[in-house]
Parts: C-alpha cells; sequence; structure tokens
C-alpha cells in the first residue's frame, strides 16, 4: 500500500503526535506487538475489517486518558472540539472513516464539500503538520503553496521553511517534489535580520526539490496548501494568530485549488533565477560582477576568491581536467577578485565557523565544485588569507562569531554577493546542486542590501570589528592546523 493513500495510517499519526502518546503505549492497550503500529502508520499493514471498530476505540480511549493535559488542549484545537467530554468520540470518528477510505470500504466521494473545519487551532495547525509529513515522504508529489510567510508564528515559520530542531528536512536531492510557492513579501524588512536569513534557508531547503518562487499580494493574510490529488487546506490569519483552518481530502477540490494557485504566479514577479557556474563563467558574468562597485559579500563558507595563487592553478586543473577554456576563465575571474579588493574596495564579512569548518573538514567551494584540501593546504591558505585579509588596504573585513539565532544552529551558512549590478547567491544544500541564484526582483534587491547594511553598522554584538582580533583568529587556526598535522 502507497503511503500517499494511507489516510488510516496518516490519522493515527496526527492522533500520536499531537498527544505525546508512544507507540508501546497503544500497544500494550492493544495486546499487539508494537510493529502493529509503526506498520499501520507506514501503510505497509491495516488492522483487519473484524477488528477495526474496537482498535478505532482502544485508541481514541487511551489518547484521551494518557495524553498530559497540556496535549488535550493541544489535541482538541487540532480536532476542533470546544467539548472535552466528546473528544474521545471525535478521534474514534476520525480514526475509522480513514480506515473506510485506506480499506476501500468507503469511497472519497464522502469528503466532497465535507472539509474538516478547526476554528482557532491550537499550535500549529494539521495543514502544517500534514505539509512537512508531504515534504519528508518518498513519493513523487506536486505541491502548491500561498503563503503570508513573514506574517506567521514562529514555529510555523521555521516549519513552512522546512527546518526541525535546527535542521532541514530534507536530506537528500528530491527533484520529484515539484513545488510552486507564492508569498506574500510586504512584512519582509531588511532590517529584520531573523526572516532574511529565514528565507535564505528557506531557498536552501527547497533547492533540493524542483522549486519555483514567486511574490504576490494574494497571498497576504492566508496560507493555503494543494497537494494535487490528495489533499488541500487553507488558513486564515489575523495577524500571527490561525483564525482558522478548513482541511479536506476531496480530489476534486484538492487539485483545483492546487490550478488556482498556479493561475496567480507571475512570471514578472519571479523573485530569483536560478543559473550554473558554468554559465556565469562563460558568459563573463561573473567578472562583471566583479567590476561593479559597492561590493558587499557575506561568506558563510569559504570559496575561490580567496585562494592562493599557487593552490587556484593546481585545484584549476583537478576540477576542469579537460576544459582549457573554463580553466582560463576560472583564472581570469580569480584575478578580478583580487585586484577588485585591492582597487574598488569590498566590504566583508565572513562567518567564524566558514574558518574552523574549513580547518577542520578542508572542504571548500571552488566554482562550486566540492574540493578537500589536504592539511599542508590548509594552512599554506590561511596563512595566505592571514596576510590578504589583515593587509590589503581596501579590503574592510568583519568576522561574524556564532550565528543570528539558534534556530539555524546546525545550518551551514550560504554566501551572498552583492553589488550595484548584480546580486548572487551560492546556496550551501550540501550537494553542489541547483544552488546558484541570481536574484531579479527590484524590491528583493533592496531588502538583500539592507540587511547586509544592517548587519554591518548595527550588530556589533555579533560582528566582530577589529583587525588584530581576526589575525589573532586566524594564526589561532593555523596552529589548530599544525596540530591536526601531527596527529
Amino acid at each position: 500500500m502507497e503511503k500517499r493513500n494511507n489516510y488510516f495510517g496518516r490519522e493515527l499519526e496526527r492522533a500520536l503526535l499531537s498527544s505525546g502518546v508512544k507507540h508501546y503505549t497503544i500497544a500494550k492497550a492493544l495486546n499487539y506487538d508494537v510493529s502493529y503500529i509503526s506498520k499501520w502508520i507506514s501503510g505497509k499493514m491495516l488492522p483487519s475489517a473484524r477488528n477495526a471498530e474496537r482498535i478505532c476505540a482502544v485508541i481514541s480511549s487511551e489518547i484521551c486518558s494518557q495524553a498530559a493535559e497540556s496535549k488535550l488542549k493541544e489535541l482538541a484545537g487540532v480536532y476542533g472540539v470546544t467539548e472535552p467530554e466528546k473528544l474521545q468520540n471525535v478521534i474514534c470518528t476520525s480514526l475509522a472513516d480513514a480506515y473506510d477510505v485506506s480499506s476501500g470500504r468507503s469511497s472519497l466521494e464522502k469528503y466532497i464539500n465535507n472539509a474538516n473545519l478547526t476554528v482557532r487551532p491550537a499550535g500549529n495547525s494539521p495543514l502544517m503538520l500534514d505539509f512537512c509529513r508531504e515534504i519528508d515522504a518518498a513519493a513523487p508529489v506536486n505541491i502548491a503553496v500561498m503563503a503570508d510567510i513573514f506574517a506567521l508564528e514562529h514555529t510555523a515559520k521555521l516549519l513552512i521553511a522546512g527546518i526541525s530542531e535546527q535542521r532541514f528536512l530534507l536530506k537528500k536531492l528530491r527533484e520529484n517534489i515539484h513545488l510552486h510557492f507564492i508569498i506574500n513579501m510586504d512584512k519582509l524588512k531588511g532590517e529584520n535580520i531573523y526572516d532574511v536569513i529565514l528565507l535564505i534557508h528557506f531557498l536552501t531547503h527547497y533547492s533540493l526539490t524542483s522549486f519555483q518562487l514567486f511574490y504576490s499580494q494574494e497571498a497576504a493574510g492566508k496560507l493555503l496548501i494543494a497537494v494535487e490529488g490528495d489533499y488541500s487546506g487553507v488558513t486564515v490569519l489575523s495577524g500571527q494568530q490561525f483564525l482558522c483552518t478548513a482541511a479536506t481530502r476531496d480530489r476534486r477540490v484538492s487539485e483545483e485549488l492546487y490550478k488556482t494557485i498556479i493561475r496567480v504566479e507571475d512570471p514578472d514577479r519571479k523573485l530569483f533565477y536560478h543559473t550554473t557556474m558554468k554559465d556565469l563563467l562563460l558568459s563573463h558574468e561573473y567578472i562583471r560582477c566583479l567590476l561593479s562597485q559597492d561590493l558587499k559579500w557575506l561568506c558563510g563558507h569559504l570559496t575561490e576568491h580567496f585562494l592562493s595563487p599557487n593552490l587556484f592553478d593546481d585545484i584549476c586543473r583537478r576540477v576542469w581536467p579537460e576544459s582549457q577554456e573554463l580553466q582560463l576563465e576560472a583564472r581570469r575571474t580569480g584575478q578580478v577578485a583580487l585586484r577588485s579588493a585591492a582597487k574598488n574596495g569590498l566590504k566583508l564579512m565572513i562567518y567564524d565557523t566558514a574558518l574552523t569548518n574549513f580547518v577542520l573538514s578542508g572542504e571548500m567551494d571552488f566554482f562550486n565544485h566540492k574540493v578537500i584540501l589536504t592539511l599542508e593546504e590548509r594552512k599554506e591558505q590561511l596563512a595566505y588569507m592571514k596576510d590578504l585579509l589583515t593587509e590589503t588596504e581596501k579590503l574592510e573585513v568583519k568576522m561574524i562569531r556564532g550565528g543570528f539565532s539558534d534556530d539555524f544552529k546546525y545550518i551551514t551558512n550560504p554566501c551572498i554577493f552583492l553589488s550595484e549590478s548584480a546580486q548572487l547567491l551560492r546556496l550551501e544544500n550540501g550537494f553542489y546542486v541547483n544552488n546558484i541564484l541570481l536574484v531579479q526582483d527590484k524590491t528583493m534587491q533592496e531588502t538583500f542590501q539592507e540587511f547586509f547594511d544592517e548587519i554591518w553598522v548595527k550588530r556589533q554584538d555579533v560582528v566582530l570589528s577589529d583587525r588584530r582580533s581576526l589575525q589573532k583568529k586566524l594564526e589561532n587556526l593555523l596552529e589548530s592546523a599544525d596540530l591536526l598535522a601531527q596527529m
């Protein structure tokens, strides 16, 4: 049985997650092995028709008797129950209905115009949890989302960005997930550092999928999610609160809402365009960006811009052994980067984790190719960077210590290259594919400029400006590289 048709498993999982009741607690009450619960949730197995009614009754009873008081309140919100004594019956009915659909005893037609309405849902609505499960599922899926993302409350923002427990939900490339996102940008301001970083991580997470992002004011005050041919839901927002959520498993409604969201897409309001490093090099777009004025770079990982000349030539040959043209363009670009920094000036912010991670792993991003340097090469590179970053007169350097929020603690930071002529994002998705974005929307360009300036000028609590301190940091890293080489 495919997971996407496993309505009983999903309904059971929703009830258990929302209540905090463990699998073994349910298994003990049913006198079943705990593996049965996992198999029901995954869709590998269904309860027998003879026992289904009793199983639904026992599960709902056990959930209501074992859940903590705080969880019961949350559960009541999830199921839209205002009278606590009715909660057990509602859970039982929901499980039984889902079982009927999964087993084929009842047609999906029963759900036509019979959406489950939850008024003022507690916590994160079932709509958000269902969305996260679809993103994490294995089957191909088409999803359309319209969201006032920056009007959502804190936890909902993280969920819709695909972040849970300070990590991304997706761990591998999933090009069979086709995502159309339409968001409202009105509440995104450059001085709100958290929201801009959240957007960047949002882009990083979904770069592992087939993903498009558009801006529309039609997304204001609402959250719409449609999984084509499966389910859909609509949430109305007031401030950061969910006023109500309606969700349905009606296939026809889900397909219609999916198409309706897609029709709102405006090619002129596409926020970013994907490109490749090869195209940037061969079109000379990369060099033009480096020759521009008002250069501002935010580096979350080490890139080719700061590579010593000796290592640069060697790595060029490693990365493009068969392409003299790409080697030539890369060398020209590397030379331009250094000259531009020395002549025109450059404001550079680099995360301290970018340097620490480089020392430990040796990994660097060379024109969007993963390259691992030996310990001796790391030492050579750190010595070169110490001189470059502390002695180049027109190179203004600041270091970001730690980060701006624990919500992103285990997520590697991206690189952002800003200038008056172009803006380029190099996202750190771990795969070096689908991760280079050109910022096309003018409002988005202005937002990134404000974001950089806000950190540069006002965040002295996080940003280290003293060059001597930066030099000391690099010297300490050199000593660490020496110690690693001796082990």
